[in-house]
């Protein structure tokens, strides 16, 4: 009896420290499976943010027809839309709003002021019916024969100030500039209105485009990782 119990022992423990084939096997099945699965995932991510892709890029190329891009090679890295009706050369002598968006589509804003006196203005305040948007910029000024100011205002305040511009399309707008205890107060104009909403819109235009694009190269990568572990 001890010669026997001696051998089923032998036996259990030769059975334990060899490889389990069925084992593996089967989870070599479970591992394409699964596989197989991320890999038709990420073939539906890829067609899909394609898709969009090809809806977003005409509509942008469409949108840049307004707009001129500008770069000084010597000295910057990156350029920037400027809407062909907000360049300063076309404003000379009159109070407005001028946006930039970069190549990243990240905004930014100036307020200039033309006036017979300076205003020294570093409050902007959008106004619509009976809301409003209040923001306070930075200040430089020039002065000259008549006095000519120009304030900028950050990009997360100038995304502010476009979002409440293209929130009131059809209702009167008016821009007053605060400095000094003085104001100016003037009207933004229809063709001014309708720059700085194609200004926003393009700016979010290029953030939508260049967050799909990183998605669909991600998962390009992941298609190809995953046709790898396929072919072995």
């Amino acid at each position: 009896m001890k010669k026997i119990g001696y051998f089923i022992l032998i036996l259990c423990c030769v059975a334990a420290c060899s490889p389990n084939h069925s084992t593996t096997s089967e989870r070599r099945a479970a591992q394409r499976v699964s596989d197989s699965t991320e890999l038709i995932r990420q073939e539906k991510t890829v067609a899909y943010t394609d898709s969009i892709l090809q809806v977003l890029l005409p509509r942008v190329d469409t949108l840049l027809q307004l707009f001129e891009y500008e770069k000084y090679e010597k000295y910057e890295d990156k350029g920037r839309y400027i809407h062909r009706r907000l360049k300063t050369t076309r404003n000379v002598g009159r109070s407005h709003l001028q946006v930039y968006v970069a190549d990243d589509g990240t905004l930014s804003m100036r307020s200039y002021y033309f006036g017979s006196k300076a205003l020294a203005h570093t409050w902007i305040t959008l106004r619509a019916d009976s809301n409003q948007l209040r923001t306070k910029g930075s200040l430089h000024s020039l002065q000259t024969e008549e006095a000519i100011e120009i304030t900028t205002i950050e990009s997360d305040d100038a995304e502010q100030m476009l979002r409440f511009v293209d929130g009131y399309t059809s209702s009167k707008i008016q821009i007053i500039l605060e400095g000094n205890n003085q104001k100016y107060i003037y009207s933004l104009p229809q063709a001014d209105r309708q720059a700085l909403i194609a200004s926003y819109q393009l700016s979010a235009y290029i953030h939508d485009i260049k967050e799909l694009e990183s998605r669909l190269r991600q998962a390009s990568l992941q298609v190809q990782k995953y046709k790898k572990r396929l072919q072995k």
